[in-house]
């Protein structure tokens, strides 16, 4: 497995080699007379397709991305800079190359990311690949080492999950004095070269009960098998398996726990800050404006809905790199091209506002992870980590239109949950992580653990989900082969289901899945033409707290109808006396709930809770 990963890395190295001149991957911008035109522009957080569409507006040039990096977000600051030469910047910031090509009769400029940038990117993460495995043998070892000792390790009291030092030593501790499971970390490190190889690639390894080690049977006598797997965690990666049989219910801890360890770029960040450092024109003293609540390493949640700009995009996010780098290229009259993450720090106290560009720029570089290099008059910024947290990044448009259909609401609105949901595993991560700065609210919660239970809910034809809403159960033995896979997903609530609950072969027969819904609060939000028009809070009194939240029926249930038809009324009717130019037949009305999804197996029930805003009328 070594060899070839170390082989793959030695191609890849020479694939970059040979592509080391980057005129030539720009040469395509030469001779065309439209990219003389001077540009002025101040762009944050802008995807490659539609800063091109911008600049081909301008030129008269036709231009456009390929598929796969036209999502790519970037921040330019240039002033009267001629077009070519923000092209040129724009492809060597993002390491990635110009080319003539047709379609039909129809000639155009395009952007994409030829072999020196896949190469490179390919080098990164199996550079990450590389590291996890080591830290998964490391543990994996040391895991083993305490159950042949016994050693048991005194579990925290603090509650403290996130600080993976006390994690380690706890799972040690717990496989150490469970007889499956020191069984099956014991078989874990004692895996052959083939079957890491086959785990890491990211398939489950099943170990039959022949090929079960003298050592893991002496702990656990009673094996006939073991089933492992890697999930993946938005640190890092976790190592889990299963050992047959295993009679009791306990959830197995994780084996092997491996962050990305991103220190290791701090010394490629040093090398290019003390570049910075000798840069006579970076030695100017500057000074940057203030920016509110910048230093906040949480929003504070509100009381009440706070109303967003209207369509602010991830602009909102006030700790980016892009935000740093933007404050000090327009003090220091620079312009800037730089690779946009959503990202922020999570620095407690603000960086210094003032001092040499050069310090300020070395500062904010090891904050966010990037380079920033001048090239020419240009300031060309990098992350560091592109190569992982590119995958994390949501269209800004998307972000846009998830804003103003629940602007001002607590929570989304069920079908904009469902499309965040329906968002690639990697963006569901990012969607966490920045939630509370896109929409100024509280992060819906469970979303990485709900998006099993809704992806298995938008798996359901129109009449099984309407089924649902009515109150009905949808049995699994009338699910496809797949949705039965996504059932036991949203059970087990992770991504790699083990079916350890599911030891009958007929398990299908005695499940079904129900919906049910909550009524959280005694308010009501307005919305006219998709846009906020009235925010009216109504009292306990007008629409009381649902009372049965073990209802039968997933329909909303006040316990006066009645009472909430006249809310709605009062609400149509005021938007009609302050906006006559609003039919009224275009006025929503939402009402704050949970929609909680029990899946059930024979005697065992698990139920997933999605908070959103429901239509009311």
């Amino acid at each position: 497995m070594w060899k070839t990963l170390l082989l793959f890395l030695s191609v890849a190295a020479l694939t970059c080699q040979g592509y080391a001149q980057t005129d030539i991957r720009t040469k395509a911008l030469d001779n065309k007379p439209g990219l003389d035109k001077p540009l002025t522009l101040t762009l944050r957080a802008v995807s490659l397709k539609d800063l091109l569409d911008q600049v081909q507006t301008e030129t008269k040039v036709r231009m456009r991305p390929d598929r796969e990096i036209a999502e790519d977000k970037v921040t330019i600051r240039v002033k009267d800079m001629p077009a070519r030469d923000l092209l040129r910047a724009v492809a060597k910031c993002c390491n990635l190359g110009w080319v003539d090509a047709e379609i039909g009769d129809l000639r155009y400029l395009s952007l994409y990311m030829d072999r020196e940038s896949k190469a490179a990117m390919t080098k990164k993460i199996y550079d990450d690949y590389a590291l996890i495995l080591s830290q998964f043998d490391k543990e994996m070892k040391a895991t083993a080492d305490a159950i042949r000792a016994k050693t048991q390790t005194a579990i925290p009291t603090d509650g403290s999950l996130a600080n993976n030092d006390i994690n380690r030593p706890q799972y040690r501790s717990i496989h150490a004095s469970d007889a499956q499971l020191g069984s099956m970390a014991i078989q874990c490190a004692n895996l052959t070269e083939t079957q890491k190889k086959a785990l890491f690639d990211g398939n489950e390894m099943h170990v039959s009960a022949n090929l079960i080690s003298k050592e893991a049977l002496d702990i656990y006598p009673e094996a006939t098998g073991y089933t492992y797997w890697v999930e993946r965690s938005l640190e890092g990666y976790l190592l889990r398996g299963i050992v047959q049989p295993r009679p009791n219910e306990q959830e197995c801890p994780p084996i092997a726990i491996a962050l990305f360890d991103d220190a290791r770029y701090d010394k490629l960040i040093a090398t290019e800050c003390e570049a910075l450092a000798k840069d006579e024109r970076l030695a100017k003293q500057v000074t940057l404006p203030t920016v509110e609540n910048a230093a906040a390493t949480e929003m504070p949640l509100p009381t009440t809905p706070l109303l967003p700009k209207q369509f602010e995009g991830s602009a909102a996010t006030l700790k980016t790199m892009s935000d740093a780098l933007l404050t000090i290229a327009e003090a220091a009259d620079m312009p800037l091209v730089a690779q946009y993450l959503s990202e922020y720090s999570s620095y407690k106290t603000p960086p210094p506002a003032s001092g040499k560009l050069c310090d300020v720029l070395a500062l904010q570089c090891k904050l966010h992870k990037f380079t920033v290099a001048r090239d020419g008059d240009v300031l060309q910024a990098r992350a560091a980590l592109w190569h992982r947290l590119r995958e994390r990044e949501v269209p800004e448009k998307t972000i846009k239109r998830w804003q103003a259909a629940i602007e001002a609401l607590p929570a989304p609105t069920f079908e904009t949950y469902l499309e965040m949901i329906g968002s690639t595993w990697a963006q569901i991560g990012g969607i966490t992580s920045n939630y509370s700065y896109w929409f100024h609210a509280p992060g819906p919660y469970g979303l990485a653990v709900s998006q099993y239970a809704c992806r298995l809910y938008s798996s359901l034809t129109p009449r099984q989900q309407s089924a649902l809403w009515s109150g009905q159960s949808v049995p699994v033995i009338a699910l496809r082969a797949d949705q039965q896979n996504n059932f036991m997903q949203a059970f087990e609530q992770k991504e790699r289901p083990s079916y350890l609950k599911a030891m009958n072969p007929n398990w299908q027969a005695s499940s079904y899945l129900k919906l049910r819904t909550e009524s959280l609060g005694g308010r009501l939000w307005a919305f006219a033409n998709g846009r906020v028009r009235g925010v009216e809070p109504m009292s306990q009194t007008l629409i009381p707290q649902d009372g049965n939240s073990n209802q039968s029926s997933a329909r909303i249930q006040p316990v006066s109808p009645e009472e909430i038809a006249r809310a709605t009324t009062i609400l149509v009717d005021r938007i009609a006396r302050e906006h006559p130019e609003i039919p009224r037949n275009t006025v929503a009305v939402y009402q704050e709930n949970s929609v909680m999804f029990d899946t059930v197996i024979g005697q065992y029930n698990n139920t997933t809770r999605v908070y959103c805003s429901l239509r009311v009328n």
